[in-house]
């Protein structure tokens, strides 16, 4: 570059480095130092040695970050110690025996509002890639029906007046091929079918202050059995009687049934369409509002109309009260138009007390009506509630006649063969 008429700036040299200080400067000898104080040491210093395995020294010494879980499954984010990558696969680690995981359930906390629902979705949406399915069993903030409609999956909504419904008496997976399974394996499905409906029941019967015991449970159980068809050897197991309506004693499914394309395993099932769809219930509907609205309005127009009256007889001439529908309406027109006589005839238009006596007492029978419509009002609340889920459960006579005494004796051979079967009756004579 000289050859062209450039000079580059001389380079600074470099800043001389400084030198470390000894810290030992003075070397002690094996007798020590001489002085005051000082000498040599008969022994060497007792300094003890420990050995342990790298899991212990994290307690023993917690600033040593040990080795971060392997780069296996959803990548969720940094990790703080090692500064790399953090990927989350519960499953994999509980089958690997990864870092001592033994259980693949995973908890998120947090407080509201930093993300947990989001890292939620995002570790669903990112474990897919590797096969796993995900399972919402309750969407309570529909936060999930949008992953789901974007991953082309329709979501099944339950409720009043909706198709879907959930049979909690249903078979499930454990009902599938019933016919090839070896007998231990049918023993096991069997009782673990049974063993969860006798508690749905033992739920249901006991939500009515009804008893409960070993007994009516023994019976309850040879009930569900003999409705199955487990109790007669039946090489399919289904959850009506298999000769009930519609159904024929050979095939275990009605024609119905047979032609609505549905897949039949070892319960029946019946096809979404063609079920029956309940209505919407009235509780959710304009019509409740507009009787309310109605009720609440005839109330008060037969309230205006008993006050007139009062003030009539005990202020004015007599009682009066309208004659036909008609003669109401223009009375509690004339009330409220401040004319209290009108539409009443010539006769009783003269004994209508004064104005000040008849919307006094038209205003004290509101007020009567009012209280005594919210005091029956809460009491129909209290004692039957619109939907109460008691109103679908069996009465008490019901689930006597069912788990009763009379059934009790009808099954007597079955709770207690020792007492009251075959061979009890035989030894006794």
């Amino acid at each position: 570059m000289a050859d062209f008429g450039h000079q580059l700036p001389p380079l600074a040299p470099a800043p001389a480095r400084a030198k470390d200080v000894d810290p030992f400067q003075v070397m002690v000898g094996r007798h020590g130092r001489s002085g005051r104080a000082c000498g040599w040491a008969p022994v060497p210093a007792p300094v003890a040695a420990y050995r342990m395995t790298s899991e212990q020294v994290g307690g023993v010494w917690p600033l040593i970050a040990g080795d971060g879980l392997p780069s296996t499954g959803a990548q969720m984010g940094i990790d703080f110690l090692s500064g790399g990558a953090f990927h989350v696969d519960p499953i994999a680690w509980t089958l690997q025996g990864t870092a001592g995981v033994t259980n693949p359930n995973i908890m998120f906390l947090g407080a509201p509002g930093r993300g947990k629902s989001g890292a939620v979705k995002m570790f669903c949406l990112r474990m897919m890639a590797f096969g796993y399915r995900t399972l919402i069993l309750g969407d309570v903030k529909d936060e999930y029906e949008p992953l789901c409609r974007a991953l082309g999956v329709e979501p099944h909504a339950v409720g009043h007046g909706l198709p879907a419904r959930i049979n909690p008496l249903d078979f499930g997976p454990l009902g599938s091929d019933w016919t090839a399974l070896p007998r231990a394996e049918a023993q096991r499905r069997a009782a673990m079918v049974f063993s969860r409906w006798l508690l749905l029941v033992r739920g249901l019967v006991g939500s009515q202050h009804v008893p409960f015991d070993p007994s009516a449970e023994t019976a309850v159980g040879q009930v569900i059995r003999d409705l199955t068809g487990y109790a007669s050897g039946a090489d399919r197991m289904a959850e009506r009687p298999p000769n009930g309506p519609g159904r024929s004693p050979t095939s275990g499914a009605s024609a119905d049934d047979r032609g609505s394309g549905e897949v039949h395993g070892a319960s029946t099932m019946t096809a979404p369409q063609q079920r029956h769809r309940d209505p919407q219930s009235i509780g959710q509907g304009w019509e409740t509002a507009v009787a309310i609205l109605g009720s609440a309005l005839l109330v008060l127009g037969l309230a205006a109309l008993c006050g007139l009256g009062v003030a009539s007889a005990l202020f004015g001439r007599g009682w009066v009260w309208p004659s036909g529908t008609d003669a109401m309406g223009h009375v509690i027109g004339g009330l409220l138009t401040g004319r209290p006589g009108q539409g009443f005839g010539d006769r009783q238009a003269t004994l209508v007390a004064g104005p000040v006596a008849v919307y006094l007492c038209v205003a004290v029978c509101e007020l009567a009506a009012i209280a005594a419509s919210i005091t029956g009002a809460v009491l129909v609340t209290r004692y039957r509630r619109p939907g109460d889920a008691r109103g679908g459960m069996a009465t008490r006579s019901e689930a006597e006649q069912v788990l009763g005494i009379s059934r009790l004796r009808a099954a007597r051979a079955i709770i207690r063969p020792d007492l009251h079967g075959a061979k009890a009756s035989k030894g006794s004579g």
